[in-house]
């Protein structure tokens, strides 16, 4: 039994009054054995640099000028990052496109709003960050002649299905090739869709029902190529 419990009960034939100081005796006791606020202190700090904080707790110590807190983000979200640029870009130019997704998140921080998921806020921005590669490549082939040619060349005879279809996909528009991309080969919603893309639903509805058309067309026409036909 605790010492305030056995100072409530008094010795036998104790007075109220003496029941009392007895208490405030023990209560006197207890309050001198517990820690003080001050001695707690280092084991919470302990206790919360083990506790992860969550994104947006990151964000805001970014924004408060704890600048280096951002490389906890890149770190957190550098798979899903490098999942998506995959997905959208050519594989020689992945690793840059992933490090401007990055780049681009870390000046728009203060656009942020707390109550989104910031892995969702980060894909929106890595998408745009794919879709700026592709035009300033097209911008660039536009001024070159080899890059243009390198636009309307041809897909390699001995292309593979992979490779075809990516070579395909880089004659579509930016729209259609993200809107097929994140419906067909990422398998995403038609909301994840709208929201990654800023459209509306029915949006996302048609420009995928247009682009795989398009594709479709594309694939075809090489397909049937007397090029590819001649091939063994």
């Amino acid at each position: 039994m605790s010492a305030l419990a056995e100072s409530r009960r008094g010795p036998p034939g104790s007075s109220p009054a003496s029941a009392e100081a007895g208490n405030v005796h023990a209560a006197t006791q207890l309050a001198r054995r517990a820690p003080s606020a001050a001695a707690l202190e280092p084991a919470m700090a302990q206790r919360a640099n083990r506790e992860p904080l969550d994104d947006a707790a990151v964000v805001a110590r970014v924004l408060n000028g704890d600048v280096d807190a951002f490389e906890l983000l890149v770190e957190r979200h550098s798979a899903s990052v490098r999942a998506i640029v995959a997905h959208h870009v050519s594989r020689f130019a992945a690793a840059d496109v992933a490090n401007d997704a990055f780049v681009s998140a870390f000046l728009a921080l203060g656009s942020y709003a707390p109550t989104h998921a910031f892995e969702r806020w980060l894909a929106r921005i890595t998408l745009r960050t794919c879709a700026d590669f592709w035009r300033r490549r097209r911008t660039t082939a536009r001024g070159s002649a080899d890059g243009l040619e390198e636009l309307v060349a041809p897909p390699p005879p001995n292309a593979d299905d992979r490779e075809l279809c990516d070579w395909a996909l880089a004659h579509l528009t930016i729209e259609d090739r993200q809107v097929l991309t994140l419906t067909y080969f990422e398998s995403r919603s038609v909301s994840e869709c709208a929201e990654l893309l800023s459209w509306s639903e029915s949006k996302v509805k048609v420009r995928a029902h247009r682009a795989r058309a398009r594709l479709r067309r594309i694939l075809r026409a090489t397909v049937e190529s007397p090029e590819r036909r001649a091939q063994p």
